[in-house]
């Protein structure tokens, strides 16, 4: 015998069901500021929803490598995956080397390169060995290695006449690695 329920109480119970679905997707996701410096112009410059996993492929191997807990590489799987920017990457095997942005590739004798810093901060990593947090910020920059400056700061959004402002550079301390 078939269950016959009322169609007013199967519409409730369908409707409840729906709106007790769990989104998930976005709940994984966090957001991340990425900047990438060419070396005369800002390639992208946006926030990114990066997910906690995702998965890269070795450019030179084809082999593909899965990362879990929002690390640095997935910002830029991301960015392109929302057709921000193109990369390429190498899995070295201690660790992963960005090779090109949008078809801007390392000097073969590495006088020019990608940086990464994260936070303005040097990870002293490869892209794939650290994580990122909600709200961090992950600069690519590419250039003689240091290229100065990552950052400018003004004191005030609204200059006016005959007022002092501060303009604060944020540069590469070799010294500090910071």
């Amino acid at each position: 015998k078939y269950w016959q329920i009322p169609y007013k109480y199967f519409s409730v119970l369908a409707l409840g069901f729906i709106f007790c679905i769990p989104v998930t997707h976005a709940a994984n996701e966090i957001p991340v500021t990425l900047r990438i410096e060419g070396e005369n112009a800002t390639i992208v410059n946006t926030t990114v929803q990066v997910p906690d996993e995702c998965d890269v492929v070795d450019t030179t191997t084809s082999t593909p490598t899965h990362f879990t807990g929002y690390k640095a590489i997935c910002v830029l799987q991301a960015a392109q995956e929302q057709q921000l920017v193109t990369y390429q990457v190498t899995n070295w095997g201690f660790a992963f080397a960005l090779d090109s942005v949008n078809t801007i590739a390392n000097a073969t004798d590495w006088s020019k390169t990608w940086m990464l810093f994260k936070n303005f901060k040097d990870p002293q990593m490869g892209i794939d060995g650290f994580s990122v947090a909600e709200n961090d910020e992950l600069v690519l920059s590419y250039g003689a290695w240091p290229k100065l400056p990552l950052k400018l700061e003004l004191s005030t959004s609204t200059l006016m006449v005959g007022e002092t402002e501060t303009l604060t550079a944020r540069v590469w301390d070799e010294a500090t690695s910071q």
